[in-house]
């Protein structure tokens, strides 16, 4: 029976192996059909089947499968090691099962069996294998795998040269992992291992690398093509890149100081020593030859230890810091007639090095204020530094470098040439971001930056001589062409610091603008509007503009060049958007600049070119406004087909989106007639359903609310477009552009709207605000009180359960007070009878039955931590709504006094204290206004106790010293009060729409309309009515002497 079960249980794993082999086979197929169910069925296996990873193991182990099926196992396997490597045997799956990992006797076998596989003959399977073994060692460290360094240091020894590479290559894989980690406890085990094996390291690169020069040299630097010795010198150059990378880790990563590392010198200087001769094997073999490839890619490598060094230890590297600045700039760099040995990639590492000298804080010390020198109680590291640096980059020195950096790398290179005619739009367009990391002109232009700002009085007069020297070459010389353009593209670069040395005014006025029209260059060209682009951010005056304008304009027409006329077009763009820009100059230019901007925007192809079109156009129509609407037509009608073509390109409808966004603006009131276009992408950019939301959302929105404010009236598709609104408040970066899309709607016909989105508007705020923190629901507030301040009646009636919450919050914060919040009792808002048709406590309702935010939201949501903005919130809006709707502000009383046994005025004296006590924490004075006259308003009603008259005139007081002015001839006016004639004032061209609403909305506005001064006036007159001017004398004498003496003054004035 036990032989049996033995049997059958090896027939099994057969089974299972044969399944598992045929869907490995099936996920290599390039048919959907075969290949997504194959995937399916390997990710459950991966889940659910005890052994997996075993079987995908003997697979990769059996060299007779399929190489493909080899690579698809090692794949799976690879990828599962960080999901079911780690020490645990069942954890929680996505779908609630469990998921059985890799057990411990699996692991033990699988390490036993990779120590067996270093003689793997496929390369891109050894790759995944050494990944594997990597993943594997970062996950158990030496600790549960002893073996593997011994191992692998014992096969690096071996003669074998498959094994040799195989075992190199993992070694160099498991540094990486090493390299990886973290914790404190594992960055320290690492720098033990490496300094264990640092020199072993060492020793090991330098032998390839001595193995590849004296084969070479043995051979008279002829390698035949597949030759012995070329196999010899590859293997060689494979071997000691593996190396090099793992010295790399160690040097950059492992050590925390170098300075205590052995061999370290030495190392540094072969780092150096081994370029040198890369480079001139690589000189020797010429660009074509098989190994040159090979030998860039390792000569890099070490520019890269040189420069990672200088990057994470440049107090460190301070001994050898000399060395490498002589071996990068005074050996190769900028030494005469070496340009066989130097190639792109390593230029631009050795200008990368220069220019972080350069820039380091570290090498430049702290200075004393007194004597300008370097303070001396500093790091001597830092001081050394600084020492080398300067005595390096003397000023014979720095003239020569910014010389030879202009005249050797600034020129246009063949390869540039060949780009501008096969690739002109590609061309065009600048190299952002960290490009001077990987390409030689960016590269050479930063360098050249940094010296100028360091060593400025240096070089200026170094610079203009330049200048001055190019400007008698000939123009149609093709060397001298070149040689001009590099040194105006040195000029352009360095505007700041050139800014005194170089008048540009008189440059362009008597050589720029003839060479502009002479050059048969369109090099130089283009050069010239680049350095008047750059310039006009500097130094461009506005008396100089006009004559600009035209050569920029002409450069734009299609006989030119397209990458000069995309050049004009972004000089232009800064000419246009600089701060002594004056439209009335630019006018007379304006229809022919738009017509050849859309011309080239018709001409160029590539999104990326559109977008830089589209955004001159963006800048003219900023700076132009209503002026270019008789030019935009053309571009009007081609921009629905262009948002068509662009469906693939999400940035590039952003442009198009902020180019609408200014043609609206520019409209004004005109902007109807694009409804058709307009809302339709409004529409699109504002669907959160759609993927491209995230680039088109946040200008969408800004579109959306420009339309509102530009918009003469409001109409059904308009309206339509907010149905969305509520969905967009769940990103919360975008509350308050909504919360305004809000106010315009309400500006524009808040009666239509609130028909039409009442009920939908309050169950929206009723969400939002149990979503929200306090800040937030400031700003909600102040939308709530725009919807009182512009429709009072219908906002009475939509609002009126929270009129009733707002009440209540700001009694019973009273009430708390009163009884202390650990005490429970009345101060507890669930202590609270109902208020309304639904109560506080229990939610407010409307007559359609919606319900809304309840007591307790509203109340947690203010006194959490006692949010004082949230607060005078309140108090503003009950002032309006007793100066706009006293009927409704009697109700909202009487009813929380029946609930309470309360009288309407005990309710009203309860209230009048907090309004007084959040008085003095209004902000805005047109709140504190508003405050005011509501008091002041209340002063007849009520038979007012002498202490509570003269904290309301006190108060009263306080803001008429804030509205009030005085003119020169003594006659005192409130300012906030707006003639009746505002409204018929012709408006400036430039007004929005919204802005002439907002004007005829405050002449219904009490705070607009009625003068403090006189409303208190006549209610103090009322009271001496109704009371009697005994009584109102006596009031009166209970004030503060200051107060009634100001009062008086205020009055009387």
């Amino acid at each position: 029976e036990k032989e049996r079960a033995i049997w059958a249980g090896a027939y099994a794993r057969c089974i299972l192996m044969e399944a598992v082999l045929h869907t490995l086979a099936q996920a290599t197929s390039q048919d959907p059909a075969e290949l997504k169910p194959a995937e399916q069925q390997l990710s459950a296996w991966e889940s659910e089947l005890p052994g997996f990873y075993t079987i995908l193991w003997a697979i990769f182990q059996n060299r007779s499968v399929d190489v493909n099926v080899r690579w698809m196992s090692i794949l799976y396997l690879k990828n599962g090691i960080d999901r079911r490597w780690r020490q645990r045997v069942v954890f929680q799956a996505e779908d609630g099962g469990n998921v059985v990992s890799i057990t411990l006797e699996e692991k033990e076998k699988l390490r036993e069996e990779m120590l067996t596989m270093f003689d793997e003959p496929v390369n891109t399977l050894a790759i995944q294998l050494a990944v594997l073994i990597g993943k594997v060692f970062r996950l158990d460290l030496p600790k549960q795998w002893p073996q593997l360094l011994p191992r692998l240091i014992e096969l690096v020894k071996t003669s074998n040269g498959l094994v040799l590479h195989r075992s190199m290559l993992t070694l160099k894989h498991v540094v990486k992992a090493m390299a990886s980690w973290r914790l404190k406890s594992h960055r320290d085990l690492f720098e033990d291992i490496a300094s264990q094996l640092f020199s072993f390291t060492v020793e090991l690169w330098s032998q390839q690398v001595n193995v590849f020069v004296t084969t070479l040299q043995s051979s008279h630097g002829q390698l035949p093509e597949n030759g012995p010795a070329q196999q010899t010198c590859a293997s060689a150059l494979v071997l000691s890149t593996l190396a090099l990378k793992m010295l790399r880790n160690f040097v950059v990563t492992a050590f925390n100081s170098i300075e205590e590392v052995p061999n370290m010198p030495e190392f540094i200087q072969r780092v150096m020593t081994t370029a040198d001769q890369l480079l001139a094997a690589r000189a020797h073999l010429g660009q074509s030859h098989a190994l040159t490839e090979e030998i860039e890619k390792q000569t890099i490598l070490c520019t890269k230890v040189l420069l990672d060094l200088i990057g994470h230890k440049p107090l460190q590297i301070v001994p050898y810091l000399n060395s490498i600045l002589q071996f990068f700039c005074a050996k190769y760099l900028f030494a005469e007639n070496n340009e066989v040995l130097l190639f792109e990639r390593f230029i631009v590492q050795g200008i990368n090095f220069m220019k972080t000298v350069l820039l380091c804080t570290e090498y430049m010390p702290k200075v004393s204020k007194e004597s300008s020198a370097p303070c001396p109680n500093q790091d001597p590291r830092i001081l050394k530094g600084y020492e080398i640096k300067m005595g390096f980059f003397t000023s014979s020195v720095t003239i020569d470098i910014t010389r030879q950096l202009i005249t050797r790398y600034f020129p246009l290179r063949q390869s540039e040439l060949d780009d501008w005619e096969e690739d002109p739009e590609s061309f065009a367009c600048e190299d952002a971001g960290e490009s001077w990391k990987f390409s030689l002109r960016p590269c050479v232009e930063t360098g050249y930056c940094a010296l100028m700002s360091i060593f400025t009085m240096n070089l200026r007069p170094a610079v203009q001589n330049m200048i001055n020297s190019v400007q008698e070459l000939d123009l149609h010389d093709t060397n001298t062409v070149k040689i001009r353009e590099a040194v105006y593209c040195a000029v352009g670069l360095a505007v700041t610091e050139l800014y005194d040395e170089v008048n540009f005014a008189d440059w362009f006025e008597q050589k720029l603008q003839h060479e502009l029209m002479q050059s048969s260059s369109k090099y130089l060209r283009r050069r010239i509007l680049w350095l008047i682009g750059q310039w006009s951010d500097i130094n461009v005056s506005q008396q100089l503009r006009p004559l600009i304008y035209p050569h920029l304009i002409q450069r734009m027409s299609k006989e030119e060049d397209l990458v000069v006329r995309l050049e004009a077009a972004a000089a232009l763009r800064r000419v246009v958007d600089g701060y002594q820009f004056d439209t009335d100059d630019f006018l007379p230019f304006l229809q022919n600049a738009s017509g050849l901007l859309f011309s080239l925007l018709m001409d160029v192809s590539e999104c990326e070119t559109k977008m830089l079109v589209l955004h001159v156009f963006n800048v003219i129509i900023s700076r132009t406004g209503s002026e270019m609407r008789p030019y935009a037509g053309g571009l009007i009608q081609y921009l629905p087909q262009l948002w068509e073509e662009s469906a693939e390109h999400d940035m590039l409808r952003c442009s198009i989106v902020n180019v609408l966004t200014r043609i609206v603006r520019a409209l004004g009131p005109m902007c109807v007639s694009l409804y058709g276009l307009l809302l339709p992408i409004i529409a699109y950019c504002t669907n959160l359903g759609h993927p491209a939301h995230i680039y088109l959302l946040e200008d969408g929105l800004e579109l959306w609310h420009l339309t509102l404010l530009c918009s003469p009236h409001c109409t059904v598709e308009l309206l339509d477009q907010f149905a969305i609104w509520s969905d967009l408040l769940d990103i919360r970066e975008h509350l308050n552009v909504c919360l305004n899309i809000l106010n315009s709607y309400l500006r524009l016909d808040a009666t239509a709207f609130l028909q039409t989105y009442g009920k939908y508007l309050v169950d929206t705020i009723h969400g939002l605000l149990g979503d929200i923190r306090p800040e937030a629901a400031v700003l909600v507030f102040r939308r709530i009180h725009s919807v009182f301040k512009i429709a009072p009646m219908e906002a009475c009636t939509l609002f009126k359960p929270l009129i009733y919450e707002v009440l209540s919050c700001l009694l019973c914060q009273t009430a708390e007070k009163s009884s202390g919040m650990d005490g429970g009792g009345g101060g507890n808002l669930d202590g609270v009878g109902g208020v309304g048709d639904g109560g506080v406590g229990g939610g407010g309702h409307t007559e359609n039955g919606g319900q809304y935010v309840t007591g307790r939201l509203l109340y947690e949501l203010t006194f959490e931590g006692d949010y004082m903005p949230l607060l005078t919130q309140y108090v503003a809006l009950l002032a309006r709504i007793l100066l706009q709707n006293v009927e409704i502000f009697v109700e909202v009383l009487t009813h929380y006094g029946q609930q309470r046994n309360m009288t309407a005025n005990e309710v009203l004296l309860a209230l009048l204290d907090v309004w007084l006590e959040k008085f003095d924490a209004m902000p805005e004075v047109e709140s504190r206004k508003l405050t005011a006259l509501a008091l002041s308003y209340l002063l007849p009603k009520f038979d007012w106790p002498a202490e509570q008259f003269g904290v309301i005139i006190d108060a009263v007081v306080d803001v008429l010293h804030q509205v009030h002015r005085c003119d020169e001839d003594g006659v005192v006016s409130d300012k906030l009060v707006y003639p009746p004639e505002l409204c018929e004032i012709e408006s400036d061209e430039e007004d929005l729409e919204e802005d002439k609403r907002v004007r005829r909305l405050r002449l219904s506005d009490p705070v607009h309309t009625q003068s403090l001064r006189d409303v208190t006036r006549l209610n103090l007159e009322q009271i001496q009515q109704t009371r009697g001017a005994e009584k109102t004398q006596l009031l009166m004498s209970s004030l503060d002497i200051d107060v009634r003496q100001q009062l008086k003054a205020f009055l009387e004035a």
